[in-house]
C-alpha cells in the first residue's frame, strides 16, 4: 500500500477550514483537536502559512468565542453557530483534555496571552469543578441548571450593574459583548469575538472583574455533574496536563496529573488491564481499548516528565495487554472490546476519531515511543507493522483519522532526545519545553541501558555531568552540552 502523502493531506484539510472563523466550515462547529494537531504538525514541519493560519485561527476564535467559559475556564462541547458564539453548554473532560496541550503549544510558540489564558483556564476549571476526592476527574458538567440550558453561564446588563461599579460594568460590557438587548435570547453569552484587545493595564482590571463575577456566579444553582471516573478520559487529561506543564513550566500540573494516574492505575485495575469506569466503589469492567491506550499515553508522558521507570512499566504492560486481548489476529487493528468477549454478537472495530481519538491512533504512537525508549529493533518492527495495518483506512478518509495520521507523522518525522549523564534534569526541562508532538525523550542514566547498536550508546558514555543527543533515522548528532542550546539544535535537526 502506498504511504499517505501527509503534506498533501494537510494542505487539503487546511482548505476545508473556515478562513474567517476557524474550524471546519459551516455549523455546528466542533473543535476537532486531532485535525488541529495535524495542521499544527504540518505547519511546524514545512512553515506552511495556510496550515498555520487554519490551526491558529481556530484556536484563537474558540478562545474568543462563547464556547469558551471566560469566567471559569474550560470549553463547551461545541458551538451551534459558525462563529463559536452560542455553545451547547455541556462541558466534557475529554474535549478539554485534548484542547489543553494545543493551547499550551500555541501559547509557548507565540506568547499570546489569549492562548495562555485558555490553557490556564482549563486547568483552573479542572481543579475547581472536576477534581474528585479520589484524586481523579469527573466526566462532565450538564448543559442546563434549573431546567434551562445555559442559565448558569449567561448574564444581563442589569446583573452587571448590580454587581459592579458603574465604570467597571461599562468596561466589562465593552470587552465581553454585554448589551441591554443581549446576544442570545435576551441574555449575554460572554465573548470577545468582536471586542477590542485590552491594554496590559486594562487586562489586569478585567481579570479582577472576572474573578468578582465568578464568585457571584458561584452562588447560582450549578449544572449537574457526572461524577463517573472514566479511565480513557482521565488518561487523555493526564497526558494533556503533563505535556502542557512542560511547555508552560507548571510543575504543579504534573502533581495533579500524577495523583489522578495513581487512582486509575491502582483502584481501576482489572487484572493486568483496566476497568472502564468507577463510581462509588463500583467498577464497570473490562475496559475498552481506548482506556488502555489513553492510560498508556498518560504513563509515557509522566515517564518523560519525571524519569520514573514505573510509569514506563505501566505503559508497556498496558500496550502488551492491548496486543494480547484487543488486537485482530488477521487484519491487525484493535477491536473496541476484548477479542474474547462473548457478550457482543458483533465486535466493533472502528478506526476513526470521534469526540475522542481512536484507540488505534494512540496505540500506534505509544508503540513508537516505547520502541524509542527500548531501542530494540523488534519493538520498532512491531510499531511499524501495526501502523501499516491501520493506515489504509486513514488514507481513504483523512478527515476522521487525525490520530492515525499524527502517529504516522511521529513515525516518519519524529526525533529522539537522549538524556545522558549524571545531571540530566536541566536537559529534561529544556526538552519538555519543546513541542512534544514529534519528540520522544529517552532517559539514559546508564549507557548500558541502551542496546549496544543504539546510535547513542557510545556517545552516552561520554556524557559526563550531562548532555543531550538528538537522534533520528538511526543516527545521532554531536552532543548538546548546554540546555539552553537544545531548542536550536532540535530545530536544526528537523
Amino acid at each position: 500500500m502506498p504511504e499517505p502523502d501527509l503534506d498533501g493531506l494537510a494542505r487539503g484539510i487546511a482548505r476545508r477550514f473556515d478562513r474567517d472563523h476557524g474550524g471546519l466550515a459551516g455549523a455546528p462547529k466542533f473543535p476537532n483537536p486531532g485535525l488541529i494537531e495535524l495542521l499544527w504538525r504540518h505547519a511546524e514541519r514545512n512553515a506552511d502559512h495556510d496550515s498555520r493560519q487554519a490551526a491558529n485561527r481556530t484556536l484563537e476564535q474558540m478562545a474568543r468565542g462563547g464556547i469558551h467559559d471566560h469566567l471559569g475556564g474550560g470549553f463547551a462541547r461545541y458551538a451551534v453557530d459558525e462563529r463559536w458564539l452560542v455553545p451547547h453548554f455541556e462541558k466534557m473532560l475529554c474535549d478539554n483534555a485534548q484542547l489543553l496541550p494545543l493551547y499550551a503549544l500555541e501559547a509557548a510558540r507565540t506568547g499570546d496571552p489569549l492562548m495562555l489564558q485558555a490553557a490556564e483556564g482549563i486547568v483552573a476549571w479542572l481543579e475547581r469543578d472536576m477534581l474528585l476526592p479520589e484524586g481523579a476527574f469527573a466526566a462532565s458538567l450538564d448543559a442546563d441548571s434549573e431546567g434551562e440550558e445555559g442559565k448558569f453561564y449567561v448574564w444581563t446588563a442589569a446583573e452587571l450593574a448590580q454587581l459592579l461599579e458603574t465604570d467597571d460594568a461599562a468596561l466589562f460590557a465593552q470587552h465581553y459583548d454585554v448589551s441591554a438587548e443581549g446576544n442570545w435570547e435576551g441574555h449575554a453569552i460572554l465573548n470577545r469575538l468582536e471586542t477590542p484587545d485590552p491594554s496590559p493595564e486594562i487586562a489586569t482590571v478585567l481579570a479582577e472583574l472576572r474573578a468578582s463575577l465568578l464568585t457571584a456566579r458561584g452562588k447560582r444553582v450549578p449544572p449537574g455533574r457526572d461524577d463517573k471516573i472514566l479511565a480513557d478520559w482521565n488518561g487523555l487529561m493526564i497526558s494533556g496536563l503533563v505535556r502542557a506543564a512542560g511547555l508552560l513550566r507548571r510543575k504543579d500540573w504534573v502533581a495533579l496529573a500524577a495523583n489522578a494516574f495513581r487512582f486509575v492505575s491502582e483502584s481501576m485495575a482489572d487484572g493486568a488491564g483496566l476497568a472502564h469506569s468507577y463510581r462509588d466503589g463500583r467498577l464497570i469492567a473490562p475496559g475498552f481499548a481506548l482506556d488502555h491506550a489513553a492510560m498508556a499515553e498518560a504513563a509515557l508522558a509522566l515517564h518523560d516528565s519525571t524519569g520514573d521507570q514505573h510509569y514506563f512499566a505501566f505503559a508497556r504492560n498496558w500496550s502488551r495487554h492491548l496486543d494480547r486481548y484487543y488486537r485482530e489476529a488477521d487484519s491487525g487493528p484493535l477491536r473496541m472490546t476484548r477479542t474474547d468477549s462473548a457478550e457482543l454478537p458483533v465486535i466493533p472495530r472502528p478506526t476513526h476519531d470521534d469526540a475522542v481519538p481512536n484507540a488505534n491512533g494512540l496505540h500506534a504512537a505509544n508503540l513508537l515511543r516505547i520502541a524509542a525508549q527500548t531501542g530494540l529493533p523488534e519493538d520498532r518492527a512491531q510499531a511499524d507493522c501495526f501502523l501499516t495495518a491501520i493506515l489504509f483506512a486513514a488514507s481513504r478518509a483523512p478527515m476522521v483519522h487525525g490520530s492515525v495520521l499524527n502517529a504516522y507523522d511521529l513515525a516518519r518525522n519524529g526525533i529522539e532526545i537522549v538524556l545522558a549523564g549524571l545531571d540530566r534534569e536541566a536537559f529534561r526541562e529544556a526538552a519538555l519545553a519543546l513541542p512534544h508532538l514529534t519528540t520522544t525523550l529517552v532517559d539514559c542514566p546508564n549507557p548500558d541501558g541502551l542496546p549496544a547498536d543504539h546510535p547513542a550508546h557510545a556517545y552516552a558514555r561520554q556524557a559526563g555531568n550531562g548532555a543531550a543527543f538528538i537522534c533520528r533515522h538511526g543516527g545521532c548528532l554531536p552532543p548538546v552540552t548546554e540546555p539552553n542550546r537544545l531548542a536550536e539544535a532540535v530545530s536544526a535537526a528537523h
